[in-house]
């Protein structure tokens, strides 16, 4: 598959709007756009090279897990819902901490397992890790984002329930629940923690 020019024109708009920003005086929006803008990029090419160069699509394709994840379904209010859940490769006889990572504005679960290198934490520390997929792509963090927010999403109603969902098939100590994420995601891990 052909590397998307979409992708480096939108990285290319996002620069340009940066440094007219700056330009114009307001160098703290205009830095935060940079740092989106290079970001971006950087991830961007960062999943191309490890699924094995610039001409392949970054990340798995939809409904592809890895070795080790299982891909969950859930109802939410009417609405199923879908998440991954990696285990990590041994055994442990203790409650393990569990890690919901909610993936940016625009990705995925199967983003977020392929792009953040949660898999290695939680083999290399006995972690499990939850990726939540989003409406739309999206996360409904209050003040935004898309398709989730628009609707009215219920996200905290979800992350609680998918919560529910691992602890009763998986020892988890409650104790050690964490959620991170990028972007709307990271809205959303913070909307979560504060209801």
């Amino acid at each position: 598959m052909r590397t998307s020019p979409i992708r480096w024109v939108v990285i290319g708009l996002s620069t340009l709007l940066g440094l007219a920003l700056i330009a114009r005086g307001s160098a703290l929006i205009g830095i935060l756009v940079l740092a989106l803008a290079a970001t971006r990029g950087w991830l961007f090419l960062s999943t191309r090279r490890r699924r094995g160069g610039l001409g392949r699509r970054a990340g798995p394709f939809p409904g592809q897990v890895p070795a080790g994840t299982e891909a969950r379904t859930l109802q939410v209010g009417g609405t199923g819902r879908r998440y991954l859940l990696r285990r990590p490769a041994a055994r442990s006889s203790q409650p393990r901490p569990l890690v919901i990572v909610l993936h940016g504005g625009f990705g995925s679960a199967e983003q977020a397992e392929a792009a953040y290198g949660w898999d290695a934490v939680a083999d290399r520390h006995g972690v499990l890790v939850a990726y939540p997929d989003g409406i739309g792509r999206s996360w409904n963090a209050g003040t935004c984002c898309g398709p989730a927010m628009r609707d009215g999403v219920d996200d905290v109603g979800f992350v609680v329930a998918m919560l529910d969902d691992v602890t009763a098939t998986e020892w988890v100590d409650p104790d050690r629940v964490f959620a991170t994420g990028m972007s709307n995601g990271a809205m959303m891990a913070y909307r979560v923690a504060a209801e």
